[in-house]
């Protein structure tokens, strides 16, 4: 069980009446035979700096901001500090 939301949270232990048992999570992603904490979004510094640029690039310029427009994107915050360093990135990124 997991909630941010720690009324909720002691709720749902509550509910148990005991029967809860506590462990750590340790999710990590495989990408290119490396293991990557997850969220893959937070753990870029991991990846080599070819991917990891590929990754904030794909980020930045975004391909499905126009199908999905009500989401926040990097484009409502930092987008354009990113833009204005990605665009010296190498073409085959």
């Amino acid at each position: 069980m997991f909630s941010k939301n720690k009324p909720v949270l002691q709720f749902m232990i509550d509910s148990l009446e005991g029967n809860v048992h506590e462990c750590r999570r340790k999710n990590v992603v495989s990408f290119r035979n490396r293991l990557v904490k997850y969220p893959f979004e937070n753990a870029l510094a991991a990846l080599p700096l070819e991917d990891n640029l590929a990754c904030l690039k794909g980020y930045v310029y975004n391909p499905y901001k126009a199908r999905f427009p009500s989401r926040p994107t990097c484009a409502n915050g930092a987008g354009h500090l990113w833009r204005r360093h990605l665009r010296a990135l190498p073409s085959f990124l």
